[in-house]
C-alpha cells in the first residue's frame, strides 16, 4: 500500500496562487458581455478609438475631466485601439482588455509583492486585490481610470527597485507616472511620494559616489515622461496653452486644493479631512468597513504598523517605507482636494493598502495555530463580504440591447441623411454617445458629430426616461429645430419611444 507524498510548502503556495488567480478571473469575466456598462463615456471613447483605425484620425488629447475642463493624454485611446479593432463593430473588446489587465494585477500582486513584503504577505495581499469589490466593479467595463490598479502595482515595484537595486529603474518610474496621470488626473498626488523617495535615493547615491548615474537615469526618465505627454504638449502649443491654463485654473480660481479661513481653522479642517480620508482608503475603500470608530481604527493601524516597522521589520524595511510614503502623501493630497471624491478617483490606493495589510497580517500568521486561524478567518470573511457587494448583475441596458435599439432606429434613417441624436436619459448623456456609436457602424447612416447638432435636416430624440411631452423640454437642440410638427414617433421593442423630427419629409418615409 502506497501513500501520497507530502505536499511541499512551495507546491501549496503555487496551488493557492492558481486558485486565487482563477477566482479573480471568474469574478471579472463572469457574464461580462451581458453586464458591461456602455454609457455615454464608453460610447464616446468607442467612437474616438474607432476613428483611429477606420479613418486614420490620430488624436492628441484624451477624455475631458469632470472638474476643471482639462484633457487627459490620449494614451488610453491608443491602448484600447487594438482591442476594439479586433472586436469591431462590437465595443466589448476594450471591456475584455480591461478585465484581463485586472486579472494581471491579481497575479502581479503576488509575483512582485513577494519581493516587497515576502511570500506570505504577498499571498494575503493577492486575496485582498482578487476579491476587492471596487477593483472588480471597475474592471468589468472600459473606462480610462480602470487600469489604474495594475499601473500602481508596477509603480510601487519599480520605485522599490530604483531605490534598492539600480538607479536606472527611475526611468521606469517616470514612464509609469506618465502613464498613470493619463488615466486620471488625481493621480498627480503620487508625484509627491515618488519625489520624496527620489530625494532619499539622491542623498544615498551622493554618499555612495553614484550620483552621476542616479542623476543621468533621472534625466532620461524625465525625457521619457515628456515623450509620453508629447501629444498633449503639441495640442497645447497649437491651442494657446488651453490645457495648461485649465490646469492652473484649478489651483487658483476654483481652489481645488486649498481650504479657506485662518491658519488655525485651515489646520483643523485639514486634520479632520486627513483622518477622514485615511480612514476611507484604509477601511471603507479597501475593506468595505465604515463605522463610528474611524479615528480609533486609524490610530490602531498606525500604532500596530509602527510597532512592527521599528521592532520587527528588517528585511522589507525599504519597501514598507515606500508604501507608507505613497499612502501618507497621497492621503494629504486628497485631503486638500475640496471637490467630491469618487471611488474611481482613488483606485490607486487599493494596491498600497493591500500590501500594507498583507505585510501586517503576515506577522499575525506567524503566531502559531491561533494566528493562522485568525488570518484565514479574516480573509474568508473579507472574500464573502466583498462578493456580496460585487456588481455581477447589470443595472443598465446591455450592449446587446443598445445595439438592437440602434438598429431599430437606423431602419427609419435614410442613407446620407444629415441627422443628430438627442438622448433623454438619467445618465445626463444628452448626445447619446452609446447610440451614436452603433448608428455610426451602419454604412451611410452616421450621425453628425455632437458639436454639429445645430445644422441638421433631421433630429432623433430618444426618450429613454419615458418623459411626458419630451419635445417641449427646454433643451437647446430641440427648441431651435425649425419644424416640430412633422414628427415620426417610433416605439422600440424595448418600449423606448423615439421621436424623429425632419425639416423636409422624404417621400419614401411614412
Amino acid at each position: 500500500m502506497t501513500f501520497p507524498r507530502q505536499i511541499s510548502a512551495q507546491q501549496l503556495r503555487l496551488g493557492i496562487f492558481v486558485l486565487l488567480l482563477v477566482c479573480g478571473a471568474v469574478v471579472r469575466l463572469f457574464n461580462l458581455s451581458e453586464t458591461a456598462q456602455f454609457l455615454g463615456d464608453q460610447g464616446r471613447d468607442a467612437l474616438i478609438i474607432s476613428r483611429i483605425f477606420l479613418e486614420r484620425d490620430l488624436v492628441f488629447i484624451g477624455p475631458v475631466t469632470s472638474v476643471g475642463n482639462m484633457y487627459l493624454g490620449p494614451l488610453y485611446y491608443y491602448l484600447m485601439a487594438p482591442f476594439l479593432f479586433l472586436s469591431y463593430p462590437s465595443p466589448l473588446g476594450p471591456a475584455y482588455a480591461v478585465a484581463v489587465m485586472s486579472i494581471a494585477a491579481v497575479a502581479l500582486m503576488h509575483l512582485w509583492g513577494r519581493r516587497l513584503i515576502g511570500r506570505t504577505g504577498a499571498l494575503i495581499a493577492m486575496v485582498l486585490v482578487a476579491f476587492s469589490a471596487p477593483i472588480v466593479e471597475y474592471s468589468r467595463f472600459s473606462w480610462n481610470p480602470n487600469p489604474v490598479p495594475l499601473v500602481m502595482i508596477g509603480l510601487l515595484y519599480v520605485t522599490y527597485l530604483a531605490w534598492q537595486k539600480n538607479s536606472r529603474y527611475w526611468i521606469l518610474v517616470c514612464i509609469l507616472l506618465g502613464v498613470i496621470i493619463q488615466l486620471h488626473y488625481l493621480t498627480l498626488v503620487l508625484f509627491a511620494g515618488a519625489g520624496i523617495v527620489w530625494l532619499i535615493a539622491t542623498k544615498q547615491a551622493q554618499q555612495r559616489k553614484k550620483l552621476t548615474q542616479h542623476l543621468g537615469s533621472s534625466a532620461a526618465g524625465a525625457a521619457a515622461f515628456l515623450l509620453l505627454l508629447s501629444p498633449l504638449i503639441l495640442f497645447d502649443l497649437k491651442h494657446q496653452g488651453l490645457n495648461a491654463r485649465a490646469f492652473l485654473e484649478i489651483f487658483t480660481s476654483e481652489k481645488s486644493f486649498t481650504h479657506e479661513g485662518g491658519v488655525l481653522q485651515m489646520l483643523a479642517t485639514f486634520g479632520s479631512d486627513f483622518g477622514t480620508q485615511l480612514h476611507r482608503v484604509l477601511f471603507e475603500l479597501s475593506w468595505g468597513i465604515s463605522g463610528q470608530f474611524g479615528a480609533l481604527a486609524v490610530l490602531g493601524i498606525v500604532l500596530c504598523a509602527g510597532y512592527l516597522y521599528f521592532k520587527k521589520e528588517l528585511k522589507h524595511k525599504k519597501a514598507i517605507t515606500i508604501l507608507a510614503i505613497y499612502l501618507l502623501t497621497s492621503a494629504v493630497g486628497i485631503s486638500l482636494y475640496t471637490h467630491q471624491i469618487f471611488d474611481h478617483y482613488i483606485l490607486f490606493f487599493i494596491p498600497v493598502t493591500a500590501l500594507l495589510f498583507g505585510w501586517m497580517l503576515s506577522y499575525v500568521w506567524k503566531v502559531h495555530f491561533v494566528g493562522k486561524l485568525s488570518v484565514i478567518s479574516i480573509l474568508v470573511w473579507y472574500a464573502v463580504s466583498q462578493l456580496q457587494i460585487m456588481p455581477l448583475v447589470g443595472t443598465t441596458m446591455t450592449v446587446r440591447e443598445y445595439k438592437q435599439a440602434s438598429e431599430e432606429i437606423s431602419q427609419h434613417i435614410q442613407k446620407g441623411e444629415v441627422y443628430a441624436v438627442v438622448l433623454l436619459s438619467g445618465t445626463g448623456d444628452l448626445y447619446g454617445q452609446n447610440y451614436r456609436y452603433f448608428l455610426s457602424t451602419e454604412p451611410g447612416k452616421k450621425p453628425v458629430n455632437s458639436e454639429e447638432t445645430i445644422e441638421v435636416d433631421t433630429l432623433v430624440v430618444i426618450n429613454e426616461e419615458r418623459l411626458p411631452d419630451p419635445l417641449t423640454l427646454p433643451i437647446y437642440q430641440i427648441q431651435i429645430f425649425p419644424d416640430k410638427e412633422q414628427v415620426q414617433t417610433v416605439t422600440l421593442s424595448s418600449g423606448i419611444e423615439v421621436y424623429i423630427l425632419r425639416k423636409n419629409v422624404p417621400n419614401s418615409i411614412e
